[in-house]
């Protein structure tokens, strides 16, 4: 295998240091993968009816764009009683309504099964995405709990061995189970192998 390693563009219409972006790239890093983020405001095909297709298309617009292999991701919260709301709309909605919002329309709901879904998509130029997805199941607290972590994880508790915790009570928990660490996990599973077949055909 050669000892020069590919670069790979990870793609964001979002601020360089969210946090989110940085812990991704820093996990695949660790992984001694060459990654780089790369700022665009590329459509965000929010017509589309499910995670997989929206991250599909922008990972095959990003790199025809760049000609180069790209990473582009997709996250959702998916709550059972509000018809798998915010679902495609999860980043919006956050920021519109925010924990607060969704916790006010889950009052009085006893329901309170969600699945957190994280699609990572790679796509090399003139070639079709692979998709690599994660999913948590858990359930939405009742109030915001904790003091680490960004975004839902203040009021998601994950379905782990009677866990009664949010993943902002348990960041070391959140790294075991959560929907971002097993797609990762699954990419470069997929990714080690394909770079070791390139490798023998040289």
């Amino acid at each position: 295998m050669s000892s020069q390693r590919e670069s790979i563009a990870v793609i964001s219409s979002r601020p360089r240091f969210m946090p989110a972006l940085k812990d991704l790239i820093a996990y695949l890093e660790a992984a001694n993968l060459n990654v780089y983020v790369l700022d665009w405001e590329f459509p965000e095909f929010n017509h589309k009816e499910s995670l997989s297709v929206l991250a599909s298309e922008a990972a095959r617009h990003c790199s025809l764009g760049i000609f180069q292999p790209v990473i582009v991701t997709a996250t959702g919260l998916f709550i059972e009683a509000l018809n798998e709301f915010p679902g495609l709309h999860t980043g919006y909605i956050m920021k519109r309504i925010g924990n607060k919002g969704i916790l006010k329309l889950l009052e009085g709901e006893s329901n309170r099964n969600a699945l957190w879904k994280f699609i990572l998509a790679y796509c090399e130029p003139t070639k079709d995405p692979l998709l690599f997805e994660g999913i948590t199941v858990g359930k939405i607290s009742t109030a915001e709990r904790g003091f680490d972590g960004y975004v839902f994880d203040f009021i998601f508790i994950p379905e782990d061995n009677n866990n009664k915790m949010t993943f902002s009570e348990n960041i070391v928990l959140k790294k075991q189970v959560g929907s971002r660490w097993r797609a990762c996990q699954k990419f470069l599973s997929w990714y080690k192998q394909h770079q070791a077949e390139e490798a023998e055909k040289q």
